[in-house]
């Protein structure tokens, strides 16, 4: 009798397994991985993917400033989406992004405006490209990289699984008890391949802290991550202690852009 008591919860946790996968696998996204590589000779301005340098920019573009601190902010990175797996809002081609050191935002509501900037452009090309100037020195300079860039597939972590799909979090909790994150983490690293941070564009984030996915002020519909920046080191890189930022967008709300950051 126990030996078939046994043989029962064994094809019970084969058909939750099973029931696990059917509904994780639906919200697979394709997504890029980008790894920033040291480039001494990256020619900037342009319209590709790199960290540092020159930003692209186009007439009537100057170098943004901080509104609290009044210093130049800093470059950190930009990405032409037609280097990625990511397909953007409708009209846009590539974004830069700037951040100031001096004054470290987090994406919180209480935060001037303007402490971090996200530029999108909507045709961008070398042509049109032009060279914009700071005023001062930059002490926080993002080392110029190049990137490699690798498709990869993603699916939400455990701290964001409730947000898409309520059912994979019961059912993981129905495989283990005391754990209940650990067949659901388990299932997505067989799925993805990966179980580490990285630079990311597109896919869902992977959260330092807690899961903190913004909605649209406008149409309230959850935001979608379009970047993911993890703490790089060939780039000069790291936010608080090992930490990420996080960039999300609304597809029917295209400028409406949010920020956040989170550290160890």
């Amino acid at each position: 009798m126990l030996g078939y008591t046994t043989l029962l919860c064994g094809c019970e946790d084969s058909m939750n397994t099973s029931q696990l996968e059917a509904v994780v696998t639906p919200h697979v996204r394709v997504c890029s991985c980008l790894e920033p590589k040291f480039d001494g000779d990256l020619e900037s301005p342009a319209a590709r993917t790199y960290f540092g340098g020159q930003p692209y920019a186009e007439s009537g573009d100057a170098w943004p400033s901080c509104p609290t601190c009044q210093k130049e902010l800093s470059f950190i990175c930009q990405v032409r989406f037609s280097e990625t797996k990511f397909v953007p809002p409708d009209g846009v081609g590539l974004f830069t992004f700037f951040y100031c050191w001096d004054c470290s935002p987090w994406g919180l509501d209480d935060e001037p405006s303007g402490q971090w900037v996200v530029r999108f452009y909507s045709a961008p090309s070398d042509e049109r490209a032009i060279r914009i100037q700071r005023k001062a020195r930059d002490d926080y300079e993002t080392t110029p990289c190049s990137v490699e860039v690798e498709s990869a597939k993603s699916l939400p972590d455990w701290e964001g699984i409730d947000v898409y799909c309520r059912e994979a979090s019961t059912l993981s909790a129905e495989l283990n008890d005391d754990e209940p994150w650990e067949p659901y983490t388990e299932l997505v690293q067989q799925i993805t391949g990966r179980d580490d941070y990285a630079t990311m564009i597109g896919g869902y984030p992977r959260w330092v802290q807690s899961e903190s996915t913004p909605k649209c002020s406008q149409c309230h519909h959850l935001m979608e991550q379009f970047a993911q920046i993890d703490s790089e080191d060939e780039a000069g890189l790291m936010w608080g202690d090992v930490g990420c930022v996080y960039l999300f967008c609304c597809r029917r709300h295209p400028s409406e852009i949010r920020f956040e950051l989170q550290c160890h």
